[in-house]
């Protein structure tokens, strides 16, 4: 499952984070997830939250993942325009840094560490 995740973050605020896109990673025209996390102009906001229910480790961990989502699709074009093993060398070191940050978000869901604790929730 892919979620795509468009966040507004005002000094001093609480982030909002709107989900713009879910679907599975192989629904990208070449199968990669870097393009399934691309929105498109049609694309329009599944949800608005103005308090996310995520964590500030979680928010941080999926924003970096995002990040590196989207450098990944920058290295994908760059390649197609001249210098491969520049951008193919990029890419490996943010596969693995995309490796890392999933693990780390998995491990957060695991350990009941990507919601914050609710009062009479036990977590």
């Amino acid at each position: 499952m892919v979620l795509l995740l468009e966040t507004d973050v005002v000094e001093g605020s609480v982030p909002r984070v709107r989900l713009l896109f879910t679907g599975d990673a192989q629904s990208a025209p070449d199968g990669s997830a870097a393009r399934a996390w691309r929105p498109t102009q049609t694309a329009r906001p599944l949800l608005n939250l103005a308090s996310p229910p995520i964590t500030n480790e979680a928010y941080n961990v999926l924003a970096a993942l995002h990040s590196k989502l989207e450098g990944l699709e920058a290295y994908r074009k760059f390649q197609q325009s001249g210098d491969n093993q520049t951008w193919q060398q990029l890419s490996q070191m943010d596969n693995q840094a995309v490796e890392l940050l999933v693990q780390r978000l998995e491990q957060l869901v695991r350990d009941g560490k990507f919601r914050p604790q609710q009062p009479g929730r036990a977590g």
